[in-house]
């Protein structure tokens, strides 16, 4: 897109002209998202795809509370018909290489809880519930049927009844963002905090899933990750609760496995090695940093699909 089609999230008598037009490819989420520089300002303009109305309607909702209580970067126009919002821009840092600097690591993570508390304790009124075992079993069960699928995976499918059994013993339900990874979670080097950005997959879901979440994508020690979530709980954990925290990191696991490799047109065209998760996924996301490896091609996506599904089966 250029600038001309974009003006109409610029509305020159709030935003003044638009200067620079640059695409953001973070994503894998179907959004096109783009950080616009206008006489007003800095801001990202993130447009849903228009075929998601239901997930768009209960993400805005979200989104809108998020920001309201500055959790998510303040919301400066919304279009509700073309699924679009413009927010303030906020200096994008990694928050990976954050939580790699001892300076900074203790305050990026007290933040991060301090964000994620204010989040949960948001009202739910009106907000749908977003469920991480329909949404993992439906990932499942989308790609574990295709042609070169990996047949090391198989035993993942019989896991499903008991992580239901486990997952009724807490049935709470808190507003969440669903997809806290890294690419998601931005430092505010000027004001020494995180925000949450890209709210598709927000909902009513468990209150652990968001650190299960970041969890998975950080590959953190078992250890590591009941630290984070005392932290969150502000108590000990239980041997039940570490019960629930582990169905709800596999769940995020497998769905994010699963995920990656839909994104895969022809599993059958891939080489061995890249559907038979050779290598972790904190390798692949550094590789990735590293630029060794583009996580928006077919074989970066089916590496990291193939290294989640292999966590996902030595859990």
């Amino acid at each position: 897109m250029n600038i001309s089609e974009v003006s109409r999230y610029f509305p020159r008598a709030r935003f003044g002209e638009i200067g620079e037009l640059r695409p953001i490819n973070d994503g894998l989420s179907g959004a096109r998202v783009f950080a616009a520089t206008t006489e007003s300002g800095e801001y990202v303009l993130r447009i849903g795809p228009a075929r998601e109305s239901e997930r768009w309607a209960r993400q805005l909702v979200v989104q809108q509370l998020a920001a309201a209580n500055q959790i998510a970067p303040r919301i400066e126009l919304i279009d509700e018909d073309g699924h679009a919002v413009v927010s303030a821009k906020i200096g994008r840092a990694s928050f990976a290489a954050v939580l790699g600097d001892r300076g900074s690591r203790q305050l990026a993570v007290g933040s991060l809880i301090q964000v994620l508390a204010r989040l949960h304790a948001l009202p739910t009124e009106g907000i749908g519930v977003v469920d991480p075992l329909a949404v993992a079993r439906g990932a499942w069960n989308a790609q574990s049927g295709r042609a070169g699928f990996p047949a090391w995976a198989a035993s993942i499918g019989a896991r499903f009844e008991r992580f239901e059994r486990v997952l009724e013993r807490d049935r709470r339900r808190v507003v969440s963002h669903n997809d806290v990874n890294p690419g998601n979670v931005l430092w505010d080097a000027d004001e020494r905090r995180v925000w949450l950005i890209d709210w598709e997959a927000s909902g009513l879901t468990h209150p652990y899933y968001d650190i299960a979440s970041l969890a998975t994508f950080l590959s953190m020690p078992d250890e590591a990750a009941l630290g984070l979530l005392a932290m969150q709980e502000g108590a000990s954990i239980s041997e039940q609760q570490a019960e629930v925290f582990s169905v709800l990191r596999q769940l995020a696991t497998i769905m994010c496995g699963a995920t990656f490799l839909g994104f895969v047109p022809d599993l059958t065209a891939l080489v061995e090695d890249d559907v038979n998760g050779l290598v972790t996924p904190r390798e692949c996301f550094g590789m990735a940093a590293a630029g060794a490896l583009d996580l928006r091609s077919v074989r970066g996506q089916a590496m990291v699909g193939a290294a989640l599904l292999r966590v996902a089966t030595q859990a």
